[in-house]
């Protein structure tokens, strides 16, 4: 598997599954539980972009190709700060 689909399955696997997260979230609107389980799906889809450029930050090194891994770094300690920030300004 090459790269360009490790990173296209991941993106699809995380945006399936908060979407469907979500779903149930809803069909259960009525409960306490409704708002927790909310949250869950929009977490997982934040963190699925992440997912996605760590996985692919892996491919990388795994082929070798150090000037995508230096670039691929700074992307995630942008996504790591970003994240970082956002929480502690809630």
């Amino acid at each position: 598997m090459n790269i360009t689909d490790r990173t296209s399955l991941t993106l699809k696997i995380g945006i399936t599954l908060g979407i469907v997260i979500m779903i149930i979230g809803l069909i259960f609107s009525n409960q306490d539980t409704e708002q927790h389980v909310l949250w869950l799906g929009i977490l997982i889809l934040i963190c699925t972009p992440l997912t996605g450029v760590i996985v692919t930050y892996i491919s990388l090194i795994e082929d070798k190709d150090w000037k995508w891994v230096k670039i691929t770094t700074l992307l995630i300690i942008v996504m790591i700060i970003g994240l970082a920030v956002s929480f502690l300004y809630e």
